[in-house]
């Protein structure tokens, strides 16, 4: 990227200058920024921190060249050269070249004659003596040069002596000539509340950009506005729209706008301050004019899809990012350049989804490649169609699986019972079937409800074999209850000497099922030790 420097009419850094200068960029600090820019010519682009100046407009202490350190006396201990020389902390362009006048500068060491010079001052140093309609002018100064300024005359200046203190010493210079520059406008630092009445009656008060117009409110004369147009294409038609306005209000405050958006100086670090004085509203107009309008985000695939947080459609249809500060140097903002790659690289990544892979075509240099091509094919067919039958065939059971537990869950319990019945199946068989019923209805096996005579059932065969139930169990032959509930349900049954009244209910019951012969027997009482 070339170098160059931003002072107009200044070749430093051109490929045509083959002088080496050093160049150095404009300061991040706003308010020294500020500085610069009332420093620099009218006339020049809004400056930003990536623009260059070069050495020849900064005056010679202004740039450091060498470190010095020194002790505690003041004595210098060690000097070194710097590789690229820096600029101080309050350096500010003081030096530009303009055909003002002719001088003749008489100096203590040399004498030299000037055709390109200008009168130079210091704000804070600058004394004026009156001798006979002629101004004795006495300029102080720190530097070698200061800012130019238009000093006040009344007829011929022939003696003016600038007292000026340099670097190294001080210097006495004699300078004679004539100066032919008109007198300052004071008008120009009026403020916008005071000369409010003039404004809105003279045109010629303020120095419009070209393209802008000016109008007022003719009816109230509460405000001044000044504008610049474009045109839009929206669809087939072309609509005019305002792109930049700058309206004054009668209590001298300024409010601005572009492209339907209200501007703050906060917010663009390029714009001034707020604007008081009628220099500052030149300064403003002028700035405006130079500055572009960011064009947005084009309309893209995904662009309504943005989220509001993000990015937002204006009131002119262009989508652009929320923050966009509208108008910028470039012709879209770094912004809106981000939410457009991030909208690019989204409609990518959209289209790549979206895209079906063609048919790859092998091509086969020898016949034993085709062969084993033709081996390897045959072989991933078959083991494609073997699991596409396996597939099709857990589909089928899971199907019949699922029509099954539909109609166990249909059935409905007194029709068990009547069907049992019907086939007069045994009352141990008509328990088991209800109960796997039950069961086959409920999800989780934990947490089941037992009937009693399921439990005695359960309670006999775990004394029974308590191996044999447990593989019952555990191949689901029967629902059947943990083993630890088995155990809970004998833990609490009497075992207390003496007869069970519960027994003999027991076997009263288990008695009614059998003939009268079958009912004839000895009872025989003996001490036994149950499991």
């Amino acid at each position: 990227m070339t170098r160059k420097c931003i002072v107009s009419g200044c070749r430093s850094g051109y490929v045509s200058n083959k002088n080496k200068v050093s160049l150095f960029h404009v300061p991040k600090d706003i308010e020294l920024r500020n500085q610069w820019l009332r420093a620099l010519p009218k006339g020049n682009i809004p400056i930003t921190t990536s623009h260059l100046v070069c050495e020849k407009h900064f005056a010679a202490c202004d740039i450091v060249r060498e470190n010095v350190h020194k002790d505690a006396t003041g004595k210098i201990i060690l000097q070194v050269s710097l590789k690229h020389p820096r600029l101080n902390d309050t350096a500010v362009p003081s030096i530009f070249s303009s055909p003002r006048q002719h001088c003749k500068i008489n100096n203590d060491n040399n004498i030299e004659n000037v055709t390109e010079s200008k009168v130079i001052y210091q704000e804070s140093s600058l004394y004026t003596v009156k001798t006979d309609k002629v101004y004795q002018n006495i300029v102080y100064r720190d530097h070698d040069y200061a800012h130019s300024m238009d000093l006040e005359w009344e007829g011929d200046v022939e003696n003016t002596k600038a007292y000026g203190k340099t670097c190294k010493n001080n210097v006495i210079e004699d300078c004679t000539g004539n100066v032919e520059d008109e007198p300052s406008d004071d008008r120009t630092m009026l403020t916008l509340k005071d000369c409010y009445s003039e404004l809105l009656n003279n045109e010629n008060l303020i120095e419009i950009p070209k393209g802008w117009f000016r109008y007022k409110d003719n009816e109230g004369k509460k405000w001044v506005a000044f504008s610049t147009f474009g045109v839009q294409n929206q669809g087939n038609n072309l609509q005019p729209l305002i792109r930049k306005s700058v309206l004054v209000l009668e209590d001298g405050t300024v409010h601005m706008s572009a492209h339907g958006k209200t501007l703050s100086s906060k917010n663009i670090s390029l714009l001034p301050k707020p604007v008081e004085t009628t220099s500052e509203l030149c300064h403003l107009l002028k700035t405006l004019s130079n500055m572009n309008i960011c064009t947005g985000v084009a309309m893209l695939q995904g662009a309504q899809s943005v989220p509001s947080n993000v990015g937002c459609q204006d009131s002119f249809g262009d989508w652009r990012h929320k923050d966009c500060p509208v108008l910028c140097i470039k012709r879209v903002c770094t912004r809106c350049q981000r939410l457009k790659k991030t909208l690019q690289e989204r409609n990518r990544r959209l289209i790549k989804q979206n895209k079906k892979l063609g048919r790859l075509k092998l091509v086969c240099r020898t016949e034993r490649d085709r062969e084993k091509f033709v081996v390897l094919r045959k072989k991933i067919r078959s083991e494609a169609a073997v699991a596409r039958r396996a597939s099709e065939k857990i589909k089928k059971i899971q199907g019949i699986i699922s029509k099954a537990q539909m109609t166990i869950k249909n059935l409905r319990e007194q029709s068990i019972k009547d069907k049992c019945e019907k086939l007069k199946l045994p009352e141990p068989q008509q328990l088991a079937i209800q109960e796997i019923i039950a069961a086959a209805g409920k999800d989780n096996k934990k947490g089941n409800r037992y009937s009693e005579n399921w439990v005695m059932m359960s309670m006999l065969m775990f004394i029974r074999s308590p191996a044999y139930y447990r593989f019952l169990r555990e191949n689901d032959v029967l629902p059947l209850p943990s083993p630890h509930t088995v155990r809970r349900y004998l833990s609490i049954m009497n075992v207390k000497c003496g007869v069970d009244s519960n027994f003999l209910e027991l076997f009263k019951k288990n008695l009614t099922s059998k003939t009268p012969i079958q009912r004839h027997g000895i009872l025989l009482v003996d001490e036994i030790s149950l499991r």
